[in-house]
Formats: structure tokens, C-alpha cells, sequence
């Protein structure tokens, strides 16, 4: 169960980190780097950059995740052979963001100086990575180029499922001027809008370290590491059925709480995270409320895994309907520019070619939405 970890999370240790580095066999993220990563080419990268430093001292937490090869960056090719590396995903989908019809909602917030040299680039994707993702003009591209990545190399990707998590965004930190720029994007709009693309492939609940060190994850990767192969294995098995059931399928655009989700698919998921749910009790006894020896406070919770199937473009298609719902509000409000909006369904309308693309390509992203609950605290930053 290889799964893609967005950056936002890693840096803040919210829980698709926490958990799919429990949960998961290996995570590949996407860390920026400079064009020359010896020394001398990181060092000219940190004196340019003062963001991308404080990017990687918030990484540090994961350091020992990144040593045992849990995490990787994609820089490095941990997922293999690669036909692209990551940059150059997330950059053709700036690219497409600012030329392609389909998404021409989204081109007030686009950023082209952003990708003009490599100071630009560490400097404004490491200081929207640190805020969180209140810049669509960074955020979406990044999404976007990630989510391609993954479908690239069977990967599945992580979401939050918690809206509250998502940091209240502020408004770009440029503006373009053009019409409808004043309307500001939130990400729980997008969240809310993604969450209703597709079907749901199974659903879970299943007890994790909502917070812990990175060596506290490490030791229960080890002393559960049976159980953990085994709920990885049924995870992996139901996505391959999934799919080979919707081989050349279209995913289902705008239908919110579409289902594959049969007893054939999720029973044995569902068994499997019945016993590691089991021996987690036994491995985790005492632990909740105490601090681990690096000092961290250990918080034991249940989250709920909801796996979906999206359509190709679904960080595209979700956007287009949070800039539409954004602006329907504002002008009930009296605000801004009018327009409309109706959730998911709003990215599909008509004149909006994205959600026709995506099906017609018939690719299929799937996706591991992650929320808590009987937790006795929220993920906290830093």
C-alpha cells in the first residue's frame, strides 16, 4: 500500500501524515529542491531562499522516517523509474491552470513568476507549503501535478477528511485584476466539493497515532508489522478489484455518495483492520495522554478511511466549483461579481470542459480520505 502524501501535511503533521505513515508501506511526498542538490547547491538554495529553510526545519520532525525509508521525496525517484519527476507535473499544471479553456475560472490566481527561476520557486511554493495552501495559484497547480504523479505510479493518495483541519485561507498573496480576482477561494470549499466527486470503494474505521514522534510510529510499524501487511494487503486487493470491475468505466462526476462498495471489496478490509485494531489495543495500552521519550505527548484516536475513486482532474474540477459556490455567496452577500454555483455539479456545468476531459481519458485517481473521531485532541501544527 504505497501511498502520496501532500507536502501541506507532512508540515503540518496532520492526520493523513500521521496515519499513513502508520498505516502505510512506504509514502512518497513531494519535497522542492534545487536544481544542483549537492552541498554547495542546497546552500545557495537556504541564502536565496529563507522560506525554503524554514520548509525543511519544519521537516525535521520526520527525519527519522525519511532515514528508514518510510517517507521519501520524489525528487529522488523513491517510486522508480519515472518518465517526469514531480516539479515537472506540478509545473505543466500551472501551465494548464493559466492556458487551458476548461479551467479559465482558475486563471485570476495563477502565478506565473512563480516558476520563472528557481529562487521564485523554492521561495514561493516553500512559503505557501508553510501557510498551509491559502494560495490557489500554488496549492491547486501542486494538487494537481501530484495527483498525476500518483496516477503515474499506482500510488494512493491522501486527503484529509476534516475540514476543520484546513486552515482558514487568507486571499492570494497576488492579484491579477481580472474579473472575479476578488473572490477569495477557501480550501474547505475545494475539500467539500472534491469529497463529492466519484464513488466510494470501502470505508473503515481504525485505530492511529494522531500524535506521536516519528520514533513512536517507527516502533509500532515494527511490533504491529503483521497485522499492518495484512490490512495493506487487503487495501491494495480491493483497489485492484475496484478497478478491474470498472475497467474503462467513467468515474462518476457530481454524484455525490456514488458506491462500489460490495461486501466482496470492503469484508475483507474490514477484517483485516478488525485484528490490527486488536493487537494496536495491546501495542498502544498506556500510551494515549503520556509523553514518548523524545517528549512528544502521544494521542491515541480512532479515524475513519474512506476510500474513493476520483475522476483524472479532480483537484481541477473541485476548484472550478469552490470559485463558483465562492462567488454565488458573495454576491447574495452583495459583494463582488455575481455567478453561480452548486457544489460539484457546478464544475461539470456546462461550458466547463474539464470534467468532460477527464472522462474521456477514463483515468481514475483513487484516494484514502482520513478523519478522526473519539479522539481526545486535534492535530495541532508545527
Amino acid at each position: 500500500m504505497n501511498l502520496l502524501v501532500s507536502p501541506y501535511h507532512v508540515t503540518s503533521r496532520e492526520l493523513p501524515m500521521m496515519a499513513g505513515a502508520l498505516l502505510g508501506s512506504r509514502l512518497v511526498t513531494y519535497l522542492p529542491t534545487p536544481a544542483r542538490a549537492d552541498r554547495a547547491g542546497v546552500r545557495a538554495a537556504l541564502h536565496a531562499s529563507p522560506r525554503y529553510l524554514r520548509l525543511l526545519e519544519s521537516w525535521r520532525w520526520a527525519a527519522p522516517l525519511f532515514r528508514e525509508g518510510v517517507v521519501a521525496s520524489l525528487d529522488e525517484r523513491a517510486v522508480g523509474e519515472d518518465d517526469g519527476d514531480a516539479a515537472a507535473r506540478v509545473r505543466a499544471a500551472a501551465e494548464r491552470m493559466e492556458g487551458e479553456e476548461a479551467v479559465s475560472e482558475l486563471r485570476p490566481y495563477c502565478h506565473a513568476d512563480v516558476y520563472k527561476d528557481e529562487a521564485s520557486y523554492l521561495e514561493g511554493v516553500s512559503g505557501d507549503v508553510l501557510k498551509g495552501g491559502p494560495d490557489p495559484g500554488v496549492s491547486v497547480p501542486m494538487a494537481s501535478g501530484l495527483d498525476a504523479f500518483a496516477r503515474a505510479h499506482g500510488l494512493i493518495a491522501l486527503r484529509s477528511g476534516e475540514v476543520g483541519f484546513v486552515r482558514t485561507p487568507g486571499a492570494p498573496s497576488r492579484r491579477s485584476g481580472a474579473p472575479g480576482a476578488s473572490v477569495v477561494m477557501t480550501s474547505s470549499l475545494a475539500q467539500r466539493a472534491e469529497s463529492a466527486l466519484g464513488r466510494t470503494v470501502f470505508s473503515v474505521a481504525t485505530p492511529v497515532m494522531i500524535e506521536s514522534s516519528a520514533m513512536t510510529i517507527l516502533e509500532l510499524r515494527e511490533e504491529l508489522s503483521q497485522d499492518l501487511d495484512a490490512l495493506r494487503g487487503a487495501v491494495d486487493d480491493a483497489v485492484k478489484m475496484d478497478r478491474q470491475e470498472n475497467a474503462g468505466a467513467r468515474v462518476a462526476v457530481g454524484v455525490h455518495g456514488g458506491k462500489s462498495d460490495s461486501a466482496m471489496i470492503s469484508g475483507p478490509v474490514r477484517q483485516a483492520a478488525s485484528e490490527y485494531a486488536r493487537a494496536f489495543a495491546i501495542a498502544t495500552k498506556g500510551m494515549d495522554g503520556r509523553d514518548d521519550d523524545s517528549g512528544r505527548r502521544m494521542v491515541v484516536g480512532q479515524a475513519m478511511i474512506v476510500c474513493r475513486a476520483l475522476p483524472a482532474d479532480a483537484a481541477f474540477i473541485s476548484s472550478v466549483a469552490a470559485i463558483r459556490q465562492a462567488k454565488a455567496r458573495f454576491a447574495g452577500a452583495g459583494v463582488g461579481s455575481g455567478g453561480s454555483g452548486n457544489g460539484a455539479r457546478g464544475a461539470g456545468g456546462d461550458g466547463v470542459g474539464v470534467r468532460e476531459n477527464a472522462a474521456k481519458r477514463g483515468e481514475t485517481l483513487y484516494t484514502l480520505w482520513i478523519s478522526a473521531f473519539n479522539a481526545r485532541a486535534t492535530p495541532t501544527g508545527g
